[in-house]
């Protein structure tokens, strides 16, 4: 097996996939990278028995991945080789010997026909290739994230910019003053109504009732016509009013935005 030192490979190990043996490299044909063109496949089977086929030629070994830091321990004709992930990505793995700046390369079969380099040039390339690739994205993300941050940051400000005009309106003693008239308003609006309903309902019963002299009859009808007809003034006149104040207190919400914009410079 052939070993490289891949100028780039280190810088890149921040960006590699995680190495996981049962999802990774159980039965699988990995092609080891080589500049000399012999044909040299990995094979890890699950017991940890490890085929190396060199142009046809099986040798069998053992292997063993430390879960801890993922180290990869290979063994053939009692000779061991520790292992280091470099970079992990869809096309290859690639181990760095313990200690060493030397690499070892393995290309998934099932990816050779797309991605096969021939000399450790283009391997470099790749690796080249790939490490601006994946700067790019991450200046691509940074600055998502930081047009993100400021549009959040806009926002906040925005939010308690208009927590402090709200505060600044809506506790202003002249604008708390004509609310408190229109909630009151509101208030003998609702009484008002209710007499409204309530005094010809008494009217009825009261001439209904036998007891009453029939010449008192009348008048009691003609009481409760006027009592209705002033109560029906005072709603159009209570309803007046709080319209006049409801305007009012619009008017004033908008001068009090105004005052509290320019006193912040905000225009």
């Amino acid at each position: 097996m052939k070993q490289y030192i891949v100028s780039c490979i280190q810088r890149l190990k921040s960006y590699s996939k995680q190495l996981d043996g049962e999802t990774i490299l159980y039965n699988k044909k990995w092609w080891i990278f080589n500049d000399v063109g012999e044909a040299e496949v990995f094979i890890f089977r699950p017991n940890n028995d490890l085929l190396l086929s060199r142009n046809g030629v099986v040798t069998k070994g053992k292997w063993t991945l430390n879960g801890a830091d993922a180290t990869l321990l290979v063994e053939f004709d009692k000779i061991s080789y520790l292992y280091q992930p470099a970079f992990i990505d869809n096309n290859l793995l690639a181990f760095n010997l313990y200690g060493t700046k030397e690499n070892i390369i393995m290309i998934d079969e099932q990816n050779k026909d797309n991605f096969q380099p021939r000399t450790l040039n283009e391997l470099n390339k790749y690796f080249e290739d790939k490490e601006k690739l994946l700067l790019e994205e991450k200046r691509k993300l940074e600055q998502l994230l930081l047009g993100q941050k400021l549009e959040d940051e806009k926002n906040q400000k925005k939010v308690l910019l208009e927590q402090k005009r709200n505060s600044y309106v809506y506790h202003n003693p002249e604008y708390i003053k004509i609310e408190e008239y229109i909630d009151n308003k509101d208030g003998l609006l609702l009484v008002v109504c209710f007499l409204v309903f309530v005094v010809p309902l008494i009217a009825v019963a009261i001439v209904a009732n036998n007891g009453i002299k029939p010449e008192l009859k009348i008048p009691i009808i003609s009481a409760a016509g006027v009592i209705l007809i002033l109560l029906i003034y005072l709603i159009i006149r209570t309803v007046k009013k709080i319209s006049e104040k409801k305007r009012e207190l619009k008017d004033l919400e908008k001068k009090l935005s105004a005052e509290f914009d320019r006193k912040n410079n905000l225009h």
